[in-house]
This record gives structure tokens, sequence and C-alpha cells, in this order.
């Protein structure tokens, strides 16, 4: 290599390390103050302890859900879907990426042509004339103002939140089935009750329809009698069509046939204490949180596109070089003497249209304060979610309580309605009357344990739990 193709070569490389050394005009982005982060605890936590991430599915301690959510995790169209975004984003930063380095292209050129000469007086002479080249041409444009860098952050921080995109599917994929899980098991429970409600309101209006005949029972009562047996049949119609609407909607998450059968563990292993879960410190809930954590990348990306609108304000330089031979004979193109090689630079200034360029960065500016606000939104709205996911806890556990104890008191009274009866001292009415009011009650009782697991469900969900599961059942890392 001549002296004069080093000195060449060295420019090339200080201009690359200008480039890459250039200051950005994004704005610095600063800590976003969102009311409630402060707080040492969530006030609806009653344990004070810190959260601890995991697959809170296994604290139910059934088999069959914890087996469900990995089938769903696999097979479910939405976290493939979710997984090929992911991939697609990948490549999207190697794309953006790509003009931090110069773009280099490699061309040979072979012409022949002929150029007739007049000789005077009227005579002609041919000269054919031969080309050959082999070039190599390098582009670069110098990123002074890292407008070049700042697009390829975004594009890597556009593969972040295609990262807790993922997340959030996962999060949505799992409380879906174990919602539908347990809605599938509880109807299971209930569906019999039901039965039982149906045959003993037809009982009880068959013999209010022969004491209506014989005059011993008031219209008013036989009509209201008619009426609660043909809302436990439509009930009973009602609970059926909703178990096979949700064990189609359970086996559609897995990706597998609506209609295959699935089985469920029974209800009542359900019936337990579940303990109070340990919320931890609200500003904890901002770094676990996917949808939280999407809003604080697209604040970044909203003040990279700032400093992207405020290069756009300022020059541009940009450098073409070739390098290699041209020979009219094809045997000496290798030769020495035949190397050619040229460098070009430029400086590209916005002259017109710099009104609108300046109305360009203001509105990034804009989005910038936009972003800002979506993320105090989000973020609050974290926090309401906590909030009001550990309050209904309590108000359910209260609820349940209350619905137990009645149950009991219930129970009792059914048993002496049902000896008296047997005994000769309580009408048939009684006993039927007894019977379906402890039915009744069984099943507010077993809704009442329904709603408490699907506010454990929503608890773990709202508090972001899970995800290290999540990275360990599909095999994917997060980010």
């Amino acid at each position: 290599m001549q002296i004069s193709d080093l000195k060449h070569f060295f420019v090339w490389i200080l201009l690359m390390i200008l480039g890459l050394c250039s200051c950005t005009l994004a704005p610095e982005q600063r800590q976003i103050a969102v009311p409630g982060a402060e707080y040492r605890h969530f006030s609806g936590d009653k344990t004070g302890k810190p959260f601890v991430d995991g697959a809170w599915w296994e604290s139910f301690n059934d088999e069959t859900l914890a087996f469900l959510i990995r089938e769903t995790l696999h097979r479910s169209p939405d976290a493939k879907h979710a997984l090929l975004n992911i991939e697609a984003f990948r490549q999207r930063v190697i794309i953006a990426r790509s003009p931090l380095f110069p773009s280099v292209d490699f061309s040979g050129t072979a012409s022949r042509s002929e150029q007739r000469i007049l000789i005077p007086p009227g005579h002609e002479t041919k000269t054919e004339i031969n080309q050959f080249g082999l070039l190599v041409t390098a582009t670069y444009e110098v990123d002074l103002w890292k407008k070049i860098a700042n697009s390829a952050e975004m594009a890597r921080l556009a593969l972040l939140t295609s990262e807790e995109n993922l997340k959030i599917v996962y999060q949505t994929l799992t409380s879906n089935v174990a919602r539908l899980y347990f809605e599938i098991s509880e109807l299971h429970a209930e569906l019999p009750l039901w039965k039982e409600l149906v045959k003993l309101t037809g009982l009880q209006a068959r013999d209010a329809q022969r004491g209506y005949f014989s005059g011993v029972v008031d219209g008013n009562i036989y009509l209201t009698v008619q009426q609660r047996e043909e809302k436990a049949r439509q009930d009973l119609y009602r609970k059926s069509r909703r178990l096979s609407e949700y064990r189609f909607a359970l086996n559609a998450l897995m990706g597998k046939a609506p209609s295959r059968p699935l089985d469920t563990q029974n209800f009542s292993e359900f019936e337990k204490e579940l303990p109070p879960l340990p919320a931890g410190l609200p500003s904890r809930l901002l770094n676990r949180r996917p949808d939280v954590r999407t809003a604080a990348l697209a604040v970044r990306q909203a003040l990279l596109q700032v400093g992207i609108r405020r290069a756009e304000l300022l020059p541009a330089l940009r450098l073409t070089g070739d390098g290699g031979y041209r020979s009219n004979e094809l045997e000496k193109l290798m030769d020495g003497g035949a190397s050619v090689w040229s460098l070009m630079g430029g400086f590209l200034q916005p002259v017109f249209h710099r009104g609108a360029k300046k109305a360009a960065v203001r509105e990034a500016e804009i989005q910038v304060e936009m972003a800002v606000e979506r993320y105090r939104k989000v973020a609050l709205n974290a926090f309401r979610e906590v909030e009001t996911a550990l309050s209904d806890y309590e108000a359910l556990r209260k609820q349940l309580n209350q619905e137990q104890g009645a149950f009991r008191n219930e129970t009792i009274v059914y048993r002496r309605i049902r000896e008296g009866y047997l005994s000769g001292t309580r009408s048939y009415q009684e006993f039927l009357s007894a019977r379906i009011s402890l039915l009744s009650r069984k099943i507010i009782v077993q809704q009442l344990i329904l709603q408490l697991l699907e506010n454990r469900i929503r608890l773990f969900t709202v508090l972001g739990g899970g995800f290290q599961a999540f990275e360990k059942i599909s095999g994917v890392r997060h980010g």
C-alpha cells in the first residue's frame, strides 16, 4: 500500500471515530414523579413483607393447572406470534445499525467502443477503445450529531418493547388459563346443585299446584313457586352453556381443538384459606410491571426522536471513496500503473423548509411530554389495580366468612326441618323450601370462593408476578 493510500485510509478511520464520538442532541431523561411511588407499602397490604416473584399458580397445588399453563405457553398462537415479533424487531436493529459503518460495493466493468476519425482529404480511420475496471466503492455518512446512533438506539428500544409485550402476552395467557380453569371446576361442582334445585322446585311446583286446585294454596303463592321452578331451569341451561363456552375458550388458548375433553380438579379442594399475598414497595412495582416498563421505554424513544429531529437542522457530512484498477488492456488490469482511487466529501445543509423542520422538532418535544403523561397514567393505574385487588381480597374474605357461617346455620335449620318432616310435624313444602334454601346458600358460597380465587389471580397479575417462571418454562430469556 502506497503512502498516499495510507493517508486516505487514516482519514476514513479518523472520520469514523469522529462520528462515533460525536455529541447527541437528544435531551437527557429525568426521573418522572409518580404520586404514591414514595410510599413504604401499599395501604391494602396487611403483611408488610416483600413481594417474591415465582410461579404463582403453583400456590394452588394443582398439577393439572400447572400442566395447562405450560401447554399454553408452548402452544398458544398468541405466544408464538409474540416470539416472531421479537425476532422481527431484532432484524430491524441490525438494519438500523448498518449506517453506522461504511457501505462497500464491488463492481466490475468491461466495454469496447469504436471511434471513427476523418482525415482530410476524404480519408477515414477507425479506432477501437477497450476499457476494463475493478472498483470498490465505499460510502459513509459521518454521524456528527448521533442521528444514526439515535435511530439505532430507538430500534433497540423497540426490541425491548417487544420483549415486554411478550411478558404481557404470557401474563395474560396465564391469568386467563387459571381463571377459566377455576370457573370450569366451579361449574362442574355447581351444575349438580342446579339439577337438584330444578328437581326440588319441580316437586314444590307440583305440590303447590295440587294445593291450589284443592283450594288450600293461594294463587299468588302458586305463581311464585311456578316462577321459581322456571328460573331454576333457565339458570341450569345458562350454566351448562357457560361450561361449554369456557371449555372451548380454554382449549383455544392452548392452541388445541375447542371441543377437546378437559378434566379439572374437584372444586372443593380449593376451599382452603388463602394467605394474604405480600405486595412489596410501590416503587418496585414500577420496575416489575411490563406495561409500566413499556411506557418508560416510550419516553426514552420520544427523547431520541427529538435528537433526530434536531440533527436534521444541522449539516450532514457524507463521504464517498473509490479504489481499484482501470486499464485499456485486460492483461494489464492488475498492474500497479492501472490503480485508481478517489475520495469525495460533501456537506448537506438544509436551507428551505426550515420552518417545517423546526415544527418537526417542536412536535417531537410535545411527543415527549405526551409520553411522560402516558407513563404517569400507566403507573398510577398500576398502583390503583394493586390497591383495588388488595381491598377486594379483604372484602371478599369477610363476605365469604359471613356466607359460610350462614350456610352452617342453614344446615342446622334444614336438619331440624327434615327431622320434623320425617316425624310428621313439618309439612312437605317446608322441607322442600329448607332444602332449596340450603342448596342456594351452597351455590353462593362456591361462587364467593371462585371470586376469591379470581382475585388471587388478578392480584398476582397486577403485581407483575411469574416472569421468572415464564422464562424457565418457555426457554426464552427476557430483557
